[in-house]
């Protein structure tokens, strides 16, 4: 598990942990739940403090609100590429 590679005093391991253990299930593959821990943990470096479940959460919803803006134009790539229909 990522978190495996965090040092335990650069997070708030009991609230982090905490935070995995109850995200709800999302469409999200390895490399983009890795992206957000990334930038979640720069963040947090970059401010000379530990990794907070705020950070967490700022960048899942980023993600997130990202991810449900694509949806209307990937869904349209789709039916152009796989028109329904007659040929």
């Amino acid at each position: 598990m990522f978190l495996e590679q965090v040092a335990p005093e650069a997070m708030d391991e009991r609230g982090v942990r905490a935070w995995v253990n109850k995200r709800p299930r999302s469409d999200f593959n390895g490399r983009e739940i890795r992206n957000i821990f990334s930038a979640a943990i720069s963040r947090a470096k970059g401010e000379g403090r530990k990794l907070l479940i705020e950070d967490l959460d700022m960048f899942w919803n980023r993600a997130n609100d990202f991810q449900r803006s694509l949806g209307p134009h990937t869904a349209g790539i789709m039916e152009r590429q796989n028109p329904v229909g007659p040929h």
